[in-house]
């Protein structure tokens, strides 16, 4: 069943076939230059095969790949593939520098991300926008718990409790809108994550917006104590955030 959704305006969403569970593409709601599109796979019905008939090229290292990392690239090359479609671009593959980073088509832009067998990518037009970012994350409280003062300050803990939201759900939504900031900073020259780069400010429950600040001078337009606004959605145990910087 299709999730209720407010972060994205979809034109299609089906079921597709015995390798792909889920295909949902179209806008972001509050933005509808950025195209996504989202996918549901299913990691046993992946083979190499894929790649060849659906015109994605193979990376060299494929072969010193897991199965699962393999799937994990395909699909998201795919799906990367299928927003580009979705924005109108006249060129859709998505290439990669040397450690994987995706390389985006000329007057493009764009991310991806991958939870599980889930994945999902945004995409536009330079013209519209040079800073976006997405993360999709799963909310695992027995892996978070222990490890929350490795991920968020006490500073960061007062703003959530503040909000009364679970500890679990909202550090890891914390962790992914840090995330999804960094990779639309990343086009910038911000190559190495850090999850002190940037700082919770406030959670908006009724906007779906988290507020994060530069703790550091990124570059001239992103200055310390620069905030910006995360548009989120939580669906069950699944979160996906989205930093259009």
């Amino acid at each position: 069943m299709k999730p209720k959704s407010d972060l994205f305006t979809p034109f299609n969403s089906t079921t597709c076939d015995d390798f792909i569970l889920f295909h949902e593409d179209g806008v972001i709601s509050k933005n509808n230059k950025i195209h996504y599109c989202r996918l549901k796979y299913c990691i046993e019905q992946y083979h190499e095969d894929l790649f060849k008939k659906s015109n994605i090229a193979i990376p060299d290292n494929l072969s010193r790949m897991t199965h699962r990392r393999q799937a994990e690239y395909f699909f998201g090359r795919y799906c990367a593939t299928q927003s580009l479609l979705s924005l109108g671009s006249r060129f859709t593959e998505v290439g990669r520098t040397a450690n994987g980073t995706p390389i985006w088509p000329h007057g493009t832009t764009g991310s991806l991300s991958h939870a599980y067998n889930n994945v999902i990518s945004i995409a536009t037009f330079k013209q519209n926008s040079n800073y976006i970012g997405i993360d999709i994350d799963i909310n695992r409280p027995k892996v978070i718990i222990p490890i929350i003062n490795n991920i968020i300050t006490q500073t960061e803990i007062d703003v959530i409790m503040k909000r009364k939201l679970p500890i679990s759900l909202a550090t890891t939504l914390v962790f992914s809108a840090k995330e999804s900031l960094y990779k639309s900073l990343s086009s910038i020259g911000r190559r190495h994550f850090r999850l002190d780069l940037t700082q919770l400010v406030d959670i908006n429950i009724s906007a779906n917006q988290l507020t994060l600040k530069l703790t550091e001078h990124v570059s001239p337009q992103h200055t310390i104590g620069k905030e910006f606004k995360i548009l989120y959605q939580i669906e069950g145990n699944k979160l996906i955030t989205i930093s259009i910087a």
